[in-house]
């Protein structure tokens, strides 16, 4: 009996916990523990795909993980670190120290007792968990006597995991912090929240609910998000957003902080919820849709503080630069690596002193054959050049472009090294590769190499690509994403939007927040036929329809093709056997799988699977920068600017000998005419 109300007690206490689901950590014959738990495993998670292998006699290594935002780690928590070490190790000089956040944990003789896999399990002190972590795992290791060179090292194995223990944590009502509380960006478990199903949809409304969710997704990106429809709040079961007027949102006056508001005003903000329903909702309303509209539009494109916040002015957001992708070589062809977004990257022995460095271009790049460079920058450790020769291997998609010994090249523990690239290397999707590689064994390992984000590159390109393709959409969705927030796109919508079309909007708006290649993501929502004239011919549009084509068979269609408008620009048709299958139609088109797999200009999603066929021809749609082109070709074939300079002194010289004849014979001309 006591046990059986020790279980029932527990039970009660996880009821009261917040919504969110988790993960309840237990062993085997145990009861289950009091407080919340989850665990974060290194190869799932972390994205460990082997094992950490220390090999020097002195060696580092670091694991970067996240604790959840809602919750606060409690005690409890432990590092459970499979390892294991070389036979060869002396037990009375080799130690394993594993710090967190740079506070000492633990230090391990590394013997006999865990020369095999073995487990060691480390508590984790609640003071030294925070929401961005680094274990550091440090090993300093000796040779027996008589041992073979490089034969010492120890082994953190990839199934070694971490358990955090938490309890509710302050909640969060703060608009700043979104995307939580409806998602959290720390979390490594499924992402999900609900959206409430208004009872009426104006078009502002839909349009301001898919902002939203888009730009929700994209602040997450690139795990997927799952965005549930409910139709009441008594039906959710995750943290939930609701969008839309209180006619078109009767349950809004039921929330704490609801207040009415009037005209065009907007009002965006967070409660607590209803009593009973302790997860948190975000609510976004107005006096009318276009209030509703307005506040979205402040909350998804810019950033607001407060818990409460008041919209009456519209949004002015400056849309991105065409071809623009956040991460990607710019358009301009000339960047540093700091501009894609990546800090000092160490060529030191946690990597084998390699790194490997992604240059990545939209699809549509075309790189001149002539004209790209590089300049590597590089912060040596003290002592980089006492073990001569130190090669430096520099490679581009497998090609070698450099293989030299940097020894004496060193000044003032700076190195920099300047490299041509054959145009004809790149691509869309370019691997850069750096290494040391070690000149002999030793139990020392060799200084490091930082390279600076003040590393320079000029890839000069234009633009062309063969459309329509379907495989194309695999990069971030491309053509549609040509503006890379999507500001020139249009989400078309039949003339009656029920709950299956609305599924389907918030559904594919989930999809567009994660593929944006910009930092936010601005569409608009029409329904059919209501575009106006102008916005319909700048525009690319994506239209959705359950109502199947004459002759369709199959479940879904999705069909490229131009714009009858404007024939650089396209249109994305989703053709389902009904609104109901609209939903998974999209889903399963725009998940990862799917998407790898499209080719041509219209696929079918069938019983069998996906079929993919071309229908049209394709054309080449793009931009030929003339005066680019003038000057990479000047400054790479600079022998032939002698003959350039030459050709224009002669036409001036030309221009100039007619100019003085006409002038000759005006003047003759005025002569004659006195006498």
């Amino acid at each position: 009996m006591t046990r059986a109300r020790e279980i029932l007690k527990q039970a009660r206490v996880l009821a009261l916990l917040a919504a969110a689901p988790f993960a309840i950590a237990s062993e085997k014959g145990r009861l289950p523990l009091l407080t919340p738990a989850y665990e974060i495993h290194f190869d799932q998670h972390l994205g460990l795909r082997g094992a950490l292998r220390l090999r020097y006699t002195n060696d580092t290594r670091f694991v970067d993980f996240r604790c959840e935002s809602g919750f606060q780690p409690v005690k409890g928590s432990a590092l459970h670190l499979f390892l294991e070490h070389s036979p060869q190790l002396n037990p009375d000089r080799s130690f394993l120290s594993v710090s967190l956040n740079y506070g000492v944990l633990r230090s391990l003789r590394l013997d006999a007792t865990n020369q095999g896999p073995t487990e060691i399990m480390i508590p984790l002190p609640p003071n030294l968990l925070h929401r961005n972590n680094r274990l550091i795992l440090s090993v300093e290791q000796h040779y027996l006597t008589g041992a073979a060179l490089g034969s010492i090292w120890t082994s953190i194995l990839a199934r070694s995991y971490i358990t955090i223990h938490s309890g509710p944590a302050p909640a969060i009502h703060n608009l700043r912090e979104l995307p939580l509380p409806l998602l959290d960006p720390a979390s490594y478990r499924p992402k999900v929240f609900d959206v409430l199903l208004p009872q009426r949809i104006a078009q502002p409304t839909l349009e301001a609910t898919a902002l939203l969710v888009a730009n929700l997704a994209h602040r997450v990106a690139t795990e997927p998000v799952t965005v549930n429809v409910v139709p009441s709040i008594a039906e959710a079961k995750h943290p939930l957003l609701i969008v839309g007027t209180s006619y078109e949102q009767p349950e809004l006056w039921s929330l704490e902080a609801a207040t009415p508001v009037s005209g065009e005003e907007g009002l965006a903000g967070i409660s607590r919820g209803l009593a009973g329903r302790l997860f948190p909702i975000v609510f976004v309303t107005g006096g009318s849709p276009e209030g509703v509209l307005r506040a979205a539009r402040r909350l998804a494109l810019t950033a607001v503080s407060g818990n409460l916040v008041k919209v009456v002015a519209d949004t002015r957001y400056q849309p991105a630069v065409q071809h623009a992708w956040e991460g990607f070589i710019p358009p301009s062809g000339h960047f540093q690596v700091g501009d894609l977004g990546i800090e000092e990257l160490t060529l030191g022995p946690e990597d084998d002193y390699k790194l490997v460095l992604p240059l990545r271009a939209p699809p549509d790049f075309r790189f001149f054959p002539k004209g790209a460079q590089m300049t590597l920058q590089f912060q040596t450790a003290p002592g980089f050049s006492s073990l001569p020769p130190r090669r430096l291997i520099v490679e581009l998609n497998g090609a070698r472009l450099q293989d030299l010994d940097v020894s004496g090249m060193v000044k003032d523990s700076f190195l920099s090294l300047t490299t041509n690239v054959p145009g004809s290397l790149l691509r869309s999707q370019n691997l850069l590769t750096i290494s040391l590689p070690a000149q002999r064994l030793t139990a020392e390992s060799p200084p490091a190499a930082v390279l600076l984000p003040s590393s320079q590159f000029t890839f000069p390109c234009d633009y062309g690509a063969e459309l329509p393709d379907l495989g194309l959409l695999r990069f971030h969705l491309y053509p549609f994403s040509r503006s890379p927030d999507f500001s020139d796109l249009v989400i078309a919508v039949p003339r009656v939007v029920d709950r299956w079309i609305f599924e389907a909007v918030m559904e594919l708006a989930s999809s567009l927040g994660r593929l944006a290649p910009a930092d936010r993501a601005d569409f608009h929502v029409r329904r059919m036929g209501t575009f106006p004239e102008r916005e319909r011919n700048a525009s690319q549009v994506i239209s959705l329809s359950g109502v199947p084509s004459v002759g369709q068979t199959s479940s879904a269609v999705l069909r490229e093709s131009p714009s009858e408008w404007d024939r650089r620009k396209f249109v994305l048709a989703i053709n389902a056997s009904s609104t109901v299958a609209l939903k998974p139609a999209i889903e399963r088109f725009f998940a990862e799988p799917g998407l790898n797999r499209l080719t041509g200009d219209t696929a079918y999603m069938t019983a069998q699977g996906l079929s993919c066929l071309t229908t049209a021809r394709k054309r080449n749609i793009g931009e030929i920068l003339l005066l680019l082109r003038l000057e990479v070709w000047l400054r790479t074939d600079w022998l032939a600017l002698p003959a350039i300079l030459t050709a224009v002194s002669a036409v001036l010289f030309v221009a100039w000998r007619l100019a003085l004849e006409r002038y000759k014979s005006s003047r003759s001309a005025r002569w004659q005419g006195a006498d």
